[in-house]
C-alpha cells in the first residue's frame, strides 16, 4: 500500500536499545513505521520530511520516496 504522508512523529529510544522510528500517518488515518538503529539514517529521513512534499511511503518495500520535481528546481 502507497502511503501518501500527512503527518509524522519521530521516536528515538533510551540508550540501552538504540533505535529511532518515524511513525507516518496519510489522510485515512492508515500509519507506518520507518524504523532504524542508525541515527543519521534517521536524520536524513527527518530531512526529508521537513522539506520535501508530496511524500510517499510504500508499506510493501518500505521506501520512502519523493513525488517527481523539475530538474534543476531549486528550493526556495
Amino acid at each position: 500500500m502507497i502511503i501518501n504522508i500527512k503527518e509524522y512523529r519521530i521516536v528515538w529510544s533510551d540508550k540501552n536499545t538504540k533505535y529511532g522510528a518515524i511513525d507516518i500517518r496519510d489522510h485515512q488515518g492508515n500509519t507506518a513505521r520507518l524504523r532504524s538503529d542508525d541515527p543519521n539514517l534517521l536524520s536524513f529521513w527527518t530531512n526529508l520530511l521537513r522539506y520535501e512534499k508530496p511524500l510517499y511511503f510504500n508499506t510493501v518495500s518500505e521506501v520512502l520516496y519523493t513525488g517527481t520535481e523539475p530538474l534543476g528546481e531549486e528550493e526556495s
